[in-house]
């Protein structure tokens, strides 16, 4: 009996054929001892037939026993992802040949998984370097794997050069029960930090999405706010606009003699007739307050930027700080222009008489930085700075600020407003990311 141990294949075969030799040996010797054959016939034969024998029953085995090798072979190239081996089973019907069918049938259908998967993945990490909210990917060591553009951008330099640094040196922890957390208390307050797992050639990784809750709740707000401001200005324009009519027609009857009507009588009625007229431009101006604009943009001189803004307010000082010749940056030079001078405006009419706004420009790896200084009284509630309506300004509408950070915000980049620590005003701080430079 064969032990456990060596219950192969090549064994069983080995021993079938070793039995079948010794009975075939033994009934030629009784056929020859039958007919009574001498010693030196009998030792002739078995020379003749024993070599015989072995040669055909090796090329048996060999012939029973090569396709399982070439089966094992192509199975460990499957097993590890190499799908180039084709394997012939060397008959062309029976029941080796279906299994070396099968085999290749199977051998086709996971190569054409893998490359799904293959193409899967490869649109998924395309799909997290084009997303604006801050992704990175860990492998199993909480080593940094992958991120996108965003996350340069919030880490301050591009995530290639801390590829392969663990999660801890980059401020993030995961704790023991599979959550991830920022090491630092101020990003844990602002951040929201959403994981999930996934597996790509057999090995685990994290995936971790970064979304800035203050953000989240801005648009929340945002909407809420166009909603209101679009009932508000159905109303308000559907009562506005008959009583605009009717007074600009008996302002005509009057002028035209048509009617009469005392001096003060009249200027009251022109006055009506006017803040209608301005009253329904105020309600159009916040009705385009947050859609999406069509952005033209174009690389721009820095220098040309900053220096076309002081000529503009004659009466003020001006003071554009050095910065390194030839920079650029990448956006709408109009509208771009605009948020500048909002920003100057509001810095100049913050100030005291003979009060100076600095203006300085900053390139830092993947963004561009704007600042516009003022040391006038500074901001006196921070909190309602974006909200509409909302103006310090006895004839302000409210609409300079929120306006200027959603054209910034349209850029993909970030508009603050904030008082100075070092002494009184506020600073503004325009930051654009993704310039041609870094790009």
């Amino acid at each position: 009996m064969v032990s456990k141990q060596n219950n192969s294949l090549e064994t069983l075969l080995k021993l079938q054929l070793a039995s079948v030799g010794i009975v075939l040996a033994i009934l030629i010797l009784a056929l020859l001892f039958a007919y009574d054959m001498s010693v030196l016939i009998i030792v002739s034969v078995f020379a003749l037939l024993l070599p015989i024998y072995c040669i055909l029953a090796t090329k048996f085995y060999q012939r029973l026993v090569s396709p399982f090798y070439r089966m094992t072979n192509m199975v460990e190239a499957i097993r590890l992802e190499d799908y180039s081996l084709q394997a012939k089973s060397g008959f062309s019907s029976g029941i080796i040949h279906q299994l070396f069918q099968e085999s290749g049938r199977l051998r086709d259908e996971l190569q054409n998984r893998k490359s799904r998967y293959d193409e899967n993945m490869f649109l998924i990490y395309r799909l997290i370097e084009q997303l604006n909210t801050p992704i990175v990917v860990f492998n199993e060591k909480f080593q940094l794997s992958h991120a996108n553009a965003s996350f340069s951008e919030f880490f301050g330099q591009p995530w290639e050069s801390v590829k392969g640094q663990n999660c801890i040196s980059l401020g993030f922890r995961h704790t023991n029960n599979n959550q991830w957390q920022f090491s630092d208390q101020e990003n844990q307050a602002q951040w929201q930090l959403r994981h999930s797992q996934f597996k790509d050639h057999d090995q685990r990784y994290h995936l971790v999405i970064m979304t800035d809750i203050a953000k989240v709740l801005r648009h929340t707000q945002e909407v809420s706010w166009q909603q209101i401001i679009r009932v508000l200005s159905h109303e308000i324009r559907n009562s506005l606009t008959p009583i605009g009519s009717l007074t600009q027609t008996l302002v005509e009857e009057i002028e035209l003699g048509r009617e009469s009507l005392s001096a003060p009588a009249l200027h009251a009625l022109r006055t009506v007739a006017e803040r209608s007229t301005v009253l329904q431009d105020f309600v159009k101006q916040y009705r385009h307050l947050g859609q999406t604009l069509a952005l033209n943009k174009s690389v721009i001189s820095v220098e040309t930027l900053l220096h076309n803004i002081p000529p503009l307010f004659p009466d003020a000082t001006i003071i554009i700080e050095p910065f390194a010749p030839g920079l650029q940056v990448y956006a709408d030079n109009t509208l771009l222009q605009q948020v500048i001078i909002n920003l100057v405006k509001n810095a100049i009419e913050a100030s005291s008489s003979g009060s100076i706004v600095h203006l300085s420009f900053q390139q830092e790896q993947r963004r561009s930085i704007i600042q516009i200084v003022d040391n006038g009284t500074g901001i006196v509630n921070p909190d309602n700075l974006f909200v509409p309506f909302y103006s310090t300004k006895s004839d302000g509408q409210g609409i300079g600020l929120a306006f200027s950070r959603n054209i910034i915000e349209q850029h993909g980049g970030a508009l603050t407003l904030k008082n100075r620590r070092d002494q009184k005003g506020a600073k503004a701080v325009i930051e654009l990311f993704n310039t041609p430079a870094f790009n």
